[in-house]
């Protein structure tokens, strides 16, 4: 099954020679593990296939949800 998604931002940051802090902006759905990995090679583009290395996600982080037209964290959606 091929599953299109659409990265529209991508920023990284080398924390040493072996570690970086990536950041994606996808639309919904986008599997951003598989993005970073690859996926043994069922996710392409990959940042691990752009780069060359192996690359796997040791922490994930979701720092905002949002929609295509308006911001999801309204604070009426939360009480």
């Amino acid at each position: 099954l091929t599953r299109e998604r659409t990265v529209y931002d991508a920023s990284g940051e080398r924390s040493d020679p072996r570690h970086a802090t990536v950041e994606i902006h996808g639309e919904g759905g986008l599997y951003i593990k598989e993005l970073i990995s690859g996926d043994d090679g069922r996710t392409e583009p990959s940042l691990s296939g752009l780069l060359g290395v192996d690359a796997d996600v040791t922490a994930l982080d979701v720092t905002a949800v949002e929609g295509e037209e308006e911001p999801f964290e309204r604070p009426e959606f939360f009480r």
